[in-house]
């Protein structure tokens, strides 16, 4: 958690920005090294829960912190100087707080809401309704796979667009 307490509004950075390669770049590697450490863990049977979770966490560290190293970075080539400037220089830091919050408590939310509903529906169902609803998310995530690269792309180019209010009604 601690690792990742940024990454949402990392993530929005390094997407206004125009970086969506690089995030990419970070997952694939997060991706490879959770990957090798439990296949590693399989292959010397080490397989253990804590092992597991230990090289999930390791992906998920290394994505957190290089997340946040581009999106310093990106920060530093299109506002050199940002960082001292201070905070009531910018008339806008109630938006930018608020920004911060609005995305770090969207990952927040989906944790708690996508990411357990397993075990939500275990303690309110039986483990076979999860295993059913498993199955059923595995359905829709086939389905949703050819569209996904394009939702958050989207939401950034409309957020841009409304930001920039160049539209019309």
């Amino acid at each position: 958690i601690l690792s990742n307490i940024v990454f949402e509004t990392s993530r929005g950075i390094l997407q206004s920005t125009h970086r969506f390669g690089q995030f990419a770049s970070v997952n694939l590697a997060q991706s490879i090294l959770t990957f090798v450490l439990i296949s590693a863990a399989f292959l010397t049977t080490s397989a253990s829960i804590p092992f597991v979770l230990t090289a999930y966490i390791a992906g998920k560290t290394l994505a957190g912190i290089a997340i946040v190293v581009l999106a310093v970075r990106a920060l530093n080539e299109k506002l050199p100087g940002w960082l001292r400037v201070p905070l009531n220089v910018y008339s806008g830091w109630r938006g930018m707080f608020s920004f911060a919050f609005n995305t770090n408590l969207n990952g927040t939310v989906n944790i708690f809401v996508r990411d357990n509903i397993p075990l939500y529906i275990i303690s309110l169902t039986s483990k076979e309704g999860a295993g059913y609803f498993r199955i059923a998310m595995s359905f829709i995530n086939l389905l949703m796979l050819p569209v996904e690269p394009f939702i958050s792309p989207t939401y950034t180019e409309i957020t841009r667009t409304i930001a920039e209010k160049n539209y019309t009604l």
